[in-house]
């Protein structure tokens, strides 16, 4: 009886420093940022601040803001003649049908395009149409996949252990360089390049300081519009 007692007490103390624990966590959670807190059942808090797409969001967050603060809606070329979008192919949600190469060809880029291509009505989808209901949410999971995946395959490719860690720990780096699969893989290996000889040679691991000089790369390319956009995401 002595024994059982002892250990009954011993289960308490474990319970009690894992709940001490967990309120620890949550807090920390919370005060830096690391996750979106909800504070109403199941609502998150819907800020567009640095601290709402924390490294350890997930590549919906990420794809969600691409599209509402940097892509938009849809776009065809025989439909939107006067748009003035150049030589674009047929867009949706900034994922180009004729220029996204392996993005458009994967299992999810493929059934993207079929779920388009099934719902799409020159009446209704006018330019900068946005898709809504349940196939809002489909084409959006899809993207999300694509735009995961390839973020995945390039950060292998072309950053390096150091430069990769660094990204990871910081969201407005790991936005950059998600983005930066939108923009082509010859971009992200561009930016990946400088970033990893700023890290390497130069030995800037200052994250702050490494994310003002990538935006600086932005600006430095035919995608230089897309820096102050990035910025003002993170800086609202």
């Amino acid at each position: 009886m002595e024994d059982l007692k002892k250990e009954l007490e011993r289960q308490y103390v474990l319970l009690y420093e894992q709940k001490n624990f967990a309120s620890k966590l949550i807090k920390y959670i919370f005060d830096k940022g690391l996750g979106i807190i909800s504070n109403e059942k199941n609502k998150p808090i819907d800020n567009t601040t640095k601290t709402s797409i924390s490294s350890n969001s997930n590549f919906r967050q990420i794809t969600d803001k691409i599209i509402e603060k940097l892509e938009g809606g849809y776009y065809n070329p025989i439909w939107h003649k006067k748009s003035g979008m150049g030589k674009s192919g047929e867009t949706l949600f900034g994922l180009d049908r004729k220029y996204g190469g392996t993005l458009n060809t994967s299992p999810e880029g493929r059934e993207f395009w079929r779920l388009v291509d099934q719902n799409k009505n020159k009446e209704i989808w006018k330019h900068y149409y946005m898709p809504t209901g349940s196939l809002n949410e489909k084409l959006r999971n899809l993207l999300s996949s694509i735009l995961q995946k390839s973020y995945q395959d390039f950060s292998k490719k072309y950053l390096n252990p150091e430069s990769q860690k660094i990204v990871e720990s910081d969201p407005r780096l790991k936005f950059h360089f998600a983005y930066a699969t939108w923009n082509g893989q010859g971009f992200f290996r561009k930016f990946a390049d400088r970033l990893n000889q700023r890290i390497e040679n130069q030995r800037i691991l200052d994250p702050t300081k490494l994310f003002k000089m990538s935006m600086q790369d932005r600006r430095d390319t035919v995608i230089a519009s897309s820096a102050p956009k990035i910025e003002k995401i993170f800086n609202s």
